[in-house]
């Protein structure tokens, strides 16, 4: 109990004389018990307030260290996970839709419902994924049946026919990144075809007209991202910021 900073004097204490922290506490001392190397934390963290919240994620950290401990850290708030998770799994109706590092995730997400995830997150800071252009319509299907295509499908700004009659795999589209999501395929598969078409010409890719980050004017939640060709000799100017805006295997 002392590992995970309760006294003795709470040993023979009811669980109603503690507070939640302390009821946390015990709960994590009970688990350290058998010597994991693995620990699931569901929540851990949501019942509490902030100071208490602070207190228990220098715990983890101290326990890391010393007891070379892997967290896996399942939370609706996204904030605490960006605070204290270095990879994160996105879900949705049960299934993983984007896995990616920290700050790929919250600064470069790929999926339309990570995108949506942050553009309904509370912040200080300017928000790079505007509410107005990201949030959602509609409601998610029933989890017991869900039908065919993908789960996100019905509430979805960028669905296509694809979507409606088969569901995406989770599959990597960049280096350690991966995501469950039709609208990339045909991304790339545009993009293969412009690099066939065009043999030599100079590729890049363009602002995202979409995305809060770059836009310059009105524009609606449906514009997909563009690929634009640039003959030989033509100047390219990068017309937005390089990034985009971004429960867990935690280490």
């Amino acid at each position: 109990m002392a590992e995970v900073g309760l006294t003795a004097n709470l040993y023979d204490e009811l669980p109603l004389a503690l507070s939640t922290g302390e009821r946390q506490r015990i709960s994590i001392a009970r688990a350290l018990i058998l010597g994991p190397k693995l620990l699931i934390l569901d929540e851990t963290l949501s019942a509490l307030d902030q100071g208490e919240q602070g207190k228990l994620i220098e715990l983890f950290s101290r326990l890391q260290r010393k007891n070379d401990l892997t967290y896996v850290f399942i939370s609706h708030d996204l904030a605490m996970v960006r605070k204290v998770c270095t990879r994160i799994a996105v879900m949705y109706l049960g299934e993983m839709v984007e896995v990616a590092d920290n700050h790929e995730l919250f600064f470069d997400p790929q999926h339309p419902y990570t995108k949506a995830l942050l553009s309904a997150a509370p912040t200080l800071e300017d928000k790079p994924f505007d509410a107005s252009v990201y949030l959602l319509d509609g409601e998610p299907p029933s989890p017991i049946d869900i039908p065919p295509g993908c789960s996100f499908a019905s509430r979805c700004p960028k669905v296509f026919d694809r979507c409606l009659a088969e569901t995406p795999q989770l599959s990597e589209h960049k280096p350690g990144r991966l995501a469950a999501c039709h609208l990339l395929d045909r991304v790339e598969a545009n993009a293969a075809t412009t690099c066939t078409d065009f043999g030599e010409a100079d590729i890049y890719q363009s602002a995202d007209v979409s995305d809060p980050l770059s836009r310059s004017g009105s524009h609606s939640r449906q514009q997909d991202r563009s690929t634009d060709v640039l003959p030989k000799g033509a100047t390219k100017q990068r017309l937005g910021p390089e990034r985009g805006p971004g429960i867990y295997w935690v280490r």
